[in-house]
């Protein structure tokens, strides 16, 4: 067997149908290989199984999470340990790589940099990947302090190839929260890379369905998602400088998720849990910075100008 370069690592519940497209974009790949773990799905169980049967190979692997803990965190968990790659990919079975994405990755493999961020495309009714865009096109305006938020706000793990070698020597994992658990391992790899690199074309495309995790919403799934940023800004604390940190926790502060909690009807002992999250790690509910009132201020009124 050819040594393996790529290992793209697939996380499944549920989704046979467009595992397969999925499966279909990523192609046959000497160098590749795919990892499918599926997390004990609990229907379209027999379609899983002829997915299976169709694209299983040397090159195609499927797995199951026999572990304790079920979720996408520690299905990807189950793909690393199991990863031969020097370089890895990810992708949710929900979502599909984009043509050419081969080509387009292999030009990167032998570069110097632990992290190159791609451009991500995806369903322009949802929109879910433009913030993700965005911290792109930061970038390449050299908007201030653009880099520090791409290493630590590109939460999702697909659209970026991370080098495998920089994962293991820092044992980084993703949680094994229901919601949230790719922030961490972003934050730590952001954090852990000695560099990165952003490229302006797109290897993967998001499809958020209706069912998607993302649009679930209850005051559980806010507690969840809220103690991960806690635990996120617990390990950057004394690891990166005040400024950056200013940078990065100005958006989503602990005062807008208070009230977006309140306006949802969880009441104010919603409020008095999440504050306790906050006050466990010294998270300020307040923090406005002068370098990122700036930056919005020059992104607003600086196109408007343009356009005139």
């Amino acid at each position: 067997m050819n040594e393996i370069l790529i290992s793209i690592i697939v996380p499944h519940y549920n989704s046979p149908d467009t595992l397969s497209k999925l499966l279909t974009s990523i192609g046959s790949h000497d160098d590749v290989e795919t990892i499918v773990v599926d997390d004990r799905s609990t229907a379209l169980v027999e379609e899983y199984d002829k997915c299976r049967e169709a694209f299983e190979s040397e090159t195609v692997v499927f797995l199951s999470n026999t572990t304790e803990r079920k979720g996408a965190g520690t299905s990807r968990n189950v793909g690393l340990e199991k990863a031969r790659g020097k370089w890895l990919l990810f992708a949710d079975a929900d979502d599909y790589m984009l043509p050419n994405w081969y080509d387009t990755v292999k030009a990167y493999t032998s570069c110097n940099h632990d992290i190159v961020f791609f451009m991500p495309d995806g369903d322009q009714r949802t929109g879910r990947h433009r913030p993700f865009a965005q911290l792109i096109d930061d970038v390449n305006e050299n908007m201030p302090w653009a880099e520090t938020r791409l290493r630590y706000q590109f939460f999702p793990p697909w659209s970026k190839l991370i080098r495998k070698a920089m994962v293991d020597e820092n044992q980084i994992q993703f949680g094994e929260t229901r919601y949230s658990n790719d922030v961490l391992f972003s934050i730590k790899t952001g954090f852990y890379a000695k560099s990165v690199l952003v490229s302006n074309e797109s290897i993967y495309f998001l499809y958020e369905q209706e069912n998607s995790l993302t649009k679930q919403i209850s005051f559980e799934s806010i507690r969840i998602r809220n103690g991960v940023s806690c635990e996120a800004y617990a390990f950057l604390k004394g690891k990166i400088s005040r400024r950056e940190m200013n940078n990065i926790y100005l958006v989503n502060t602990p005062l807008s998720t208070m009230r977006g909690a309140l306006k949802r009807g969880y009441g104010w002992a919603s409020v008095k849990e999440l504050r306790r999250q906050y006050r466990e790690v010294k998270f300020p509910l307040i923090n406005l910075s002068y370098d990122n009132v700036r930056r919005m201020l020059k992104k607003r009124f600086g196109k408007k100008k343009a356009k005139k």
